[in-house]
């Protein structure tokens, strides 16, 4: 299932679906968010396909592509390399799947990434990072792709920050972020990278960063109102938007136990706060959150 929202009007509704109910991501066109089910990765591409990989049978990662001008999910070629808890990101019109875990009993975290040329609708294999991480952010910007913290192979939380440039075919280290952290949101907004709250070694975290591309530098910035893991990072419309995750939550028997969430925030520049838009999103459980914009005239209507 796809389901759509336009967040300065806080309205949501079903969306043109997708054939596998198994699948989880989104992608962004004309102001509208749209999501894809459990278990899928996804980014948008300029040109407004959206495109998912799944992560499921462990020797077979298909893909899918929403082509906004039929309205129609379109078949991919099956990832060479079936991986989970892996990056999405893209470049000179080409898609990048960066790390990850193999999806094999060693389950051995990844250093390899996977290229798509949208052109010739062939795999290949791109240039190597420069270390093993999974469960990390992959933010693209200017045709280069940025990788953002994540687990190394000895399953510790990385604050290394690192961008490959595809034209120079090479990987490059920049300043490492001030929190080390996994499973956490990031986009682009304002020219800048911001994550927001994640995993640490030591448990969930609510602060927020920010970084200059131009200066590749990070300063702080104003922490979410709660300790989230898997939190989704939204730039819409010039505002930045945090929506759903997890978070450890007290029942009312006392007991402590992760719960799921599906509300939407906001920050306030002016006023330099974060703010709640929405409590709940109908039919997101399970749900990643991307910025695309679609021409919803042209979807089909449920």
């Amino acid at each position: 299932m796809v389901i759509s929202g336009q967040l300065p009007t806080q309205e949501w509704g079903r969306g043109l679906g997708c054939s596998q109910p198994d699948r989880k991501g989104g992608a962004v066109y004309r102001n509208h968010l749209w999501l894809r089910w459990p278990h899928l990765e996804s980014r948008p591409l300029r040109d407004g396909v959206g495109v998912g990989i799944r992560e499921a049978a462990a020797d077979w990662t298909p893909g899918l592509q929403f082509d906004h001008l039929d309205s129609e999910w379109l078949g991919m070629p099956p990832l060479p390399s079936p991986r989970c808890l892996f990056g999405l990101g893209e470049a000179l019109n080409a898609i990048y799947v960066v790390g990850g875990r193999e999806l094999k009993d060693r389950e051995s975290s990844l250093d390899s990434v996977m290229c798509y040329d949208r052109l010739s609708f062939k795999w290949g294999e791109s240039d190597p990072m420069p270390y093993e991480v999974y469960g990390h952010a992959v933010v693209s910007h200017m045709d280069l792709v940025y990788v953002i913290g994540g687990k190394g192979s000895n399953r510790k939380c990385l604050n290394k920050m690192c961008v490959y440039d595809p034209k120079k075919f090479e990987w490059k280290e920049l300043a490492p972020m001030q929190t080390a952290r996994s499973l956490f949101g990031a986009t682009i907004h304002d020219g800048r990278i911001f994550v927001a709250a994640g995993v640490t070694d030591t448990g969930l975290t609510s602060s927020v960063e920010v970084y200059s591309i131009t200066d590749n530098k990070w300063a702080s910035f104003e922490a979410f109102p709660q300790e989230r893991s898997s939190l989704s990072l939204v730039s819409l419309a010039g505002t930045l938007y945090a929506i759903g995750g997890f978070a450890t939550l007290e029942t009312e028997s006392g007991e402590l136990v992760p719960t799921e969430l599906s509300d939407i925030w906001r920050y306030n520049e002016d006023e330099k706060k974060w703010e709640g838009v929405l409590r709940e999103i109908a039919y997101a459980a399970g749900a990643t959150f991307l910025p695309v914009r679609l021409n919803v005239l042209r979807l089909t209507k449920m």
